[in-house]
């Protein structure tokens, strides 16, 4: 899955939502190990402005 924030703020508000919080449970479920923010994400930064 890819998305994009529009910066850390808005990812560490999404964390904390419940609905993302259900979401990881459910997806656990089906997984061999739990997902991680901290270990199954992967952070990248735009090295261009949008419209570049």
């Amino acid at each position: 899955m890819f998305k994009r924030w529009k910066d850390q703020a808005a990812l560490e508000w999404h964390w904390q939502q419940p609905y993302t919080k259900e979401a990881l449970e459910l997806f656990g479920e089906h997984l061999a190990t739990p997902l991680s923010e901290t270990d199954d994400v992967a952070y990248l930064t735009d090295v261009m402005e949008r419209g570049e």
